[in-house]
C-alpha cells in the first residue's frame, strides 16, 4: 500500500464509511461529505473538470 510504503500509520485513518462503489464514493465527495483515496485513473474526467483534486500521497 502506498501509505505504509512512506510511513503512514495505516491505523491513524479515521474510517467511518464503506461504499460498494467508485461511483457512490464520487458522488458523495463531490458534494463535500469527505475525502477518499483512489486510484486517480477513475476521477480524470472530474480533475479535469476541475470537480476533483489530485493530491499525491
Amino acid at each position: 500500500m502506498a501509505l505504509k510504503e512512506r510511513g503512514f500509520d495505516t491505523n491513524q485513518l479515521n474510517i467511518t464509511m464503506e461504499l460498494g462503489s467508485t461511483q457512490a464514493i464520487k458522488q458523495l465527495v463531490s458534494v463535500g461529505l469527505g475525502i477518499t483515496i483512489i486510484s486517480s485513473l477513475t476521477v480524470s474526467q472530474e480533475c479535469d473538470q476541475k470537480i476533483f483534486k489530485i493530491l499525491k500521497i
